[in-house]
C-alpha cells in the first residue's frame, strides 16, 4: 500500500509540473512595462537621429503601424512553415513563379524556360 500512495504522489507531483500556467489577467500598460522594453532596446536606433525611423512619440510610430503588422504577418507566416517543414517534416509546398503578362502564378516552371519564352 505504501508503494501506491507514493507512486499517486509521485504521479500528482509530475502531472502538477506540466500543467499550463494560470491566464495573465493583468492588464499591459506603456508606462509599466512596454516603455522600459522599447527604451532598453529599440530607442537607441528609433530616435530622430537615430538609423531607423523615429518612434518616440506616437504621432511618430503611427503611420508604421500598418507596415509593421504586415512585416509581422509575414514573418510568422514563414517561421510557420519553416517550422513544418523542419520540425514537423512536412513537404515544402510547391514554389511558385509569377510570369509577367499572364495576371497569375504559373508553378513548377523554371524561371530559365520562363526567361527563354519571353524572349522568342
Amino acid at each position: 500500500m505504501p508503494r501506491i500512495a507514493l507512486a499517486g504522489f509521485l504521479l500528482l507531483g509530475a502531472i502538477s509540473t506540466v500543467m499550463p500556467h494560470d491566464v495573465i489577467t493583468t492588464s499591459i500598460t506603456w508606462n509599466r512595462e512596454i516603455s522600459r522594453i522599447f527604451f532598453d532596446r529599440c530607442a537607441a536606433c528609433h530616435n530622430e537621429k537615430g538609423m531607423a525611423f523615429s518612434m518616440l512619440t506616437y504621432a511618430e510610430a503611427r503611420p508604421w503601424a500598418d507596415a509593421a503588422e504586415r512585416a509581422l504577418e509575414s514573418f510568422n507566416e514563414r517561421m510557420a512553415a519553416l517550422y513544418r517543414q523542419h520540425v514537423l517534416k512536412e513537404a515544402a509546398p510547391e514554389p511558385v513563379i509569377q510570369i509577367k503578362g499572364l495576371g497569375g502564378a504559373k508553378k513548377k516552371e523554371p524561371v530559365q524556360e520562363v526567361l527563354h519564352k519571353d524572349q522568342q
